[in-house]
C-alpha cells in the first residue's frame, strides 16, 4: 500500500510536524531524521517517518487492531490528521 506515504507528503508543515513529535522522530530532512523510539510497528519504519507513518496508518486503519508499538501519542496525532473522530 503506497497512499500513506505520499500522504505523509501532502499534509501541512504543521501536521507534519506534529507527527514528528508524537513520534519522536527528530531532524528537519529526510536524509538526517533520527529517532530514539525502540519499537515500531513494522521493522522498516526505522527507516524513516514516512515509511513509519505508513506503518502505523495502515495498523490503524487498516488492521483495525491494537499494535503495541503504536504509542497513544502516535494513534491520536494519526487519527487527528486524517479526522477520526474516535
Amino acid at each position: 500500500m503506497k497512499w500513506p506515504i505520499c500522504y505523509l507528503k501532502k499534509l501541512s508543515d504543521d501536521e507534519r510536524k506534529s507527527y514528528y513529535k508524537a513520534a519522536d522522530w527528530l531532524g528537519q530532512e529526510s536524509s538526517n531524521f533520527k529517532t530514539t523510539r525502540k519499537k515500531f510497528s513494522e521493522t522498516d519504519g526505522i527507516l524513516g517517518p514516512e515509511e513509519d507513518f505508513a506503518n502505523n496508518v495502515e495498523h490503524i486503519l487498516i488492521d483495525k487492531k491494537h499494535n503495541s508499538a503504536i504509542s497513544s501519542s502516535i494513534e491520536k496525532c494519526i487519527k487527528n490528521i486524517l479526522g477520526i473522530k474516535k
